[in-house]
């Protein structure tokens, strides 16, 4: 059986669940030949020299690179089986720090110890929640000043024309500028099959259609599974063509009487800005069994954390808090 790691997301739970374990033993094999990298650089975050240890698939090798290093200076890759990765694990400094991603049905199998987090985390706001509540003046007002500024407007539509539209115009173009050779990007058969199940929210600028999502429904939640923004995307950006697409779903959803809205997935990291800009409309953090990895973060009480690894979020008591803060003093 081959499932690719983009299959659909289906909304009902139970298929999801299916779903997920199908695509973590579709993937299984990756996990079977490891790759250890050790990678020594410049750190980003006020530090001259950073040393890491990776042993996993590669999914977040690059994710973690970015975040962690301004210069990389030197890349050691080794082989490494899945059966060797205890004495791997031995070998490597205590006074380093070492990011094991495998298999989420390998979980159990793995050295003991260590921080726990996903590539991605997915975010919802829970429109009945003190987190959203006590942010709900804030929003309005912050936001609602952009679309009155610029005299934006929003229109609901389902039809699959302006679904192609869609696709083609502004969440392909705008997805690939936003993660570039990163970029997870759905096909259009699944947004219109969204679509189908929801609707397509646009936001236009006088006549320009300028910023959409497609939006999932099921029951009292709405899913925003895909954003689009028209070049320039700076441009619009910068005049809040995206929050004012937030700001009209906000509204449509509580004069509708959803419960919850899922802003689906961001990195794993308290500064990242697509994180950020979720946790601003009061999103929470939750866990996700969908992305087949899991990575595991082996760090020295007695070593300094590199500063950019101190901001990822890992799983602690129902929640997700910070590196820095799960370590402790």
């Amino acid at each position: 059986m081959n499932v690719s790691i983009d299959v659909f997301e289906p909304s009902n739970p139970l298929l999801y669940k299916v779903l997920s374990y199908v695509k973590r033993i579709s993937l299984l094999p990756r996990s079977f030949r490891l790759t250890h990298v050790l990678l020594a650089g410049r750190g980003r975050g006020g530090t001259s020299n950073c040393i890491l240890n990776y042993i996993g698939e590669g999914e977040s090798l690059d994710y973690l690179k970015g975040l962690i290093f301004s210069k990389i200076l030197e890349q050691r890759t080794l082989p490494c089986r899945l059966r060797n990765l205890s004495r791997v694990i031995e070998n490597i400094s205590p006074d380093g720090i070492l990011f094991l991603e495998l298999n989420g049905l390998l979980k159990g199998f793995v050295p003991a110890g260590g921080y726990d987090t996903l590539p991605w985390i997915r975010q919802k706001v829970h429109l009945t929640d003190d987190l959203y509540r006590n942010r709900k003046a804030k929003i309005r007002g912050k936001y609602g000043r952009k679309v009155r500024q610029y005299h934006y407007r929003h229109r609901i539509v389902r039809d699959a024309s302006a679904v192609q539209t869609f696709y083609e115009e502004l969440y392909r173009p705008y997805i690939t500028f936003r993660f570039g050779d990163a970029a997870h990007l759905r096909n259009s058969g699944e947004i219109r099959s969204v679509v189908r199940n929801g609707f397509l929210l646009q936001v236009f600028d006088d006549d320009v259609w300028v910023a959409g999502a497609a939006c999932r429904r099921r029951k009292k939640e709405i899913t925003v599974f895909a954003l689009g923004l028209r070049p320039d995307f700076n441009f619009y950006l910068r005049r809040g063509a995206l929050s004012s697409l937030y700001y009209f779903l906000f509204t449509w959803a509580e004069e509708n009487h959803m419960e919850t809205i899922d802003l689906l997935r961001s990195r794993p990291h308290e500064t990242d800005g697509v994180y950020e800009h979720k946790r601003s409309w009061g999103a929470a953090a939750e866990n996700d069994i969908w992305p087949h990895t899991f990575l595991r973060i082996y760090a020295s009480r007695h070593g300094a954390l590199p500063p950019m690894t101190k901001g990822l979020l890992v799983w602690r008591e129902d929640e997700f808090i910070a590196l820095e803060k799960a370590v402790g003093p």
